[in-house]
């Protein structure tokens, strides 16, 4: 039987085991005309010929035939090249139990004997629309698939080149940070002898002069292979329970071995009462803590502190980092955060630093989502505030 409509076009056998029922030739379903064929098929091997000859969309069997094949013959009619459909024909009385033992077998449908195309067509013809339309969603599911699985190859290859790329590029840096910082080491070492040499003979001497300088230059390498470092690792940051206390502890102890900041930790004071646990990434907020306590101290007199309070505010820890420094006008508030952006320039600027350090607290507060507040008043002070999340435990 070949099915042709406007809807859908499709091929239907019939396969019974001795004699055809009779039916009509032709029938009208709707406007559209279908031809009935019959095949007949009395063991398994006959009925997979058949199958491969005609290669229906909807194969119609009766029940003792589907009975015949059993659970896997049934199975693996449905799971060839070009499975059909595979509706099980009953005859009659039709029973639950025959109803029952037609889908065991896998049947998509059931129809009963004897046929009669004009009230079995329109529902084969309705399976047979769903059945191409999960068939079709099935491709673009495969499509789907194939294509994410070709999206996540090139992710990976790019990850691979990315961490190669930054492999070499922090190579590269180490290596020019290292050989530039030895001589400079040298140089420091022997201004520094011939100071204590010379120092008795006169107190009008350049050397003084030109020791600050190789300082300054050592302390400057020094902040761009820090930034550059944690610049490479802020990308990927984990928010997690963490203890404010620890954060403050590594900025403290990264601060003590720098040679800018060693000889001026003990002017932070630090205030905070019983706080609880805080959602963020400890190395992260350690830098960012770092770079705002190592700013404050540079740009504030020697004698005087740097406080840093953390306290607990609804939901949140706030936690600011005070100086009492020179500070700074409105229109330089919103300049700070740029990369490079320096408050003085020029040979003649009194304060050390290559203007990037502000610019990775924003990069690390912004990736954690976290705004930070600026409050200053020139020749007064700043304040440098950002808050953190409580964390909930369950």
């Amino acid at each position: 039987m070949v099915l042709k409509s406007p809807e859908i076009e499709g091929h239907i056998l019939l396969v019974v085991d001795q004699k055809p029922h009779r039916s009509a030739t032709t029938v009208l379903v709707g406007q559209a005309a279908y031809r009935i064929q019959h095949a007949r098929a009395d063991n398994p091997t006959v009925l997979r010929q058949i199958l491969e000859l005609h290669k229906p969309d909807v194969l119609i069997l009766e029940l003792p035939l589907a009975k015949m094949l059993g659970i896997e013959g049934c199975a693996q009619l449905k799971n060839g090249a070009n499975p059909p459909l595979l509706v099980i024909a009953l005859a009659p009385p039709r029973t639950i139990s025959a109803e029952q033992t037609a889908l065991s077998l896998g049947a998509d449908d059931t129809l009963n004997l004897p046929w009669r195309p004009t009230e079995s067509l329109p529902r084969l013809r309705s399976l047979l629309r769903l059945h191409r339309q999960a068939a079709r969603l099935h491709e673009e599911n495969q499509q789907l698939r194939q294509a994410l699985q070709e999206r996540d190859l090139r992710l990976k290859v790019a990850l691979t080149t990315s961490q190669e790329y930054s492999l070499l590029r922090d190579s590269i840096v180490n290596t020019a940070v290292h050989e530039m910082s030895t001589p400079l080491l040298q140089v420091k070492s022997s201004i520094s002898m011939l100071d204590s040499a010379v120092r008795a003979a006169s107190e009008d001497s350049n050397l003084i002069t030109m020791l600050d300088f190789a300082k300054q230059a050592l302390t400057r390498l020094e902040n761009v292979l820090d930034n550059f470092r944690y610049l490479a690792r802020s990308l990927n940051l984990t928010a997690e329970p963490m203890h404010i206390e620890d954060s403050l502890n590594l900025a403290l102890r990264a601060l003590s071995r720098r040679w800018s900041s060693a000889n001026k930790v003990h002017r932070v004071r630090i205030s905070h009462g019983k706080l609880p646990l805080v959602l963020g990434d400890k190395q992260a907020i350690a830098q960012v803590l770092q770079q705002l306590i190592d700013n404050a101290l540079k740009f504030s007199a020697e004698t005087q502190p740097v406080e840093v309070t953390a306290q607990q505010i609804g939901e949140g820890v706030r936690v600011s980092v005070r100086d009492h420094g020179i500070g700074m006008e409105a229109d330089q508030i919103e300049r700070i955060f740029r990369e490079f952006y320096q408050a003085e320039s020029g040979s003649r600027r009194r304060f050390d630093g290559v203007g990037i350090g502000l610019s990775i607290v924003k990069l690390i507060l912004d990736r954690l989502g976290v705004p930070i507040q600026v409050e200053s008043q020139v020749g007064v002070g700043s304040t440098f505030s950002f808050t953190l999340r409580v964390a909930t435990l369950r």
